[in-house]
């Protein structure tokens, strides 16, 4: 019984998560708090943020992929691997409207 409790806390991961802002250093004001499970990929709208927030629950660096489009599809402007608990600023000299990002 204790090995079982023990081994589904050891595999029960938490959601990692990203917040955009309108700042440009993870100030003004703040967007949907996104979450994901390890290894799911999303699409954020970003939009009128200039900076995003990586919360600390990912284990590994970020993998992100930023698009012009609003839904992350076309061409990717840019690719980051930014660390858990850390402030992007975003602002590329070019529009960045939609961030694909997992929690590899």
């Amino acid at each position: 019984m204790k090995f079982t409790l023990a081994l589904t806390l050891a595999t029960t991961a938490s959601a990692a998560g990203i917040i955009g802002y309108s700042g440009s250093h993870c100030d003004g004001d703040a967007g949907h708090y996104d979450k994901a499970s390890p290894q799911e990929g999303r699409c954020a709208k970003m939009g009128g943020r200039h900076s995003v927030q990586f919360d600390g629950n990912c284990p590994h660096q970020y993998n992100v992929q930023f698009f012009p489009s609003g839904d992350c599809s076309g061409s990717s402007s840019g690719v980051a691997y930014p660390q858990p608990a850390t402030c992007w600023n975003i602002n590329t000299g070019g529009p960045v409207n939609s961030m694909f990002w997992v929690c590899p």
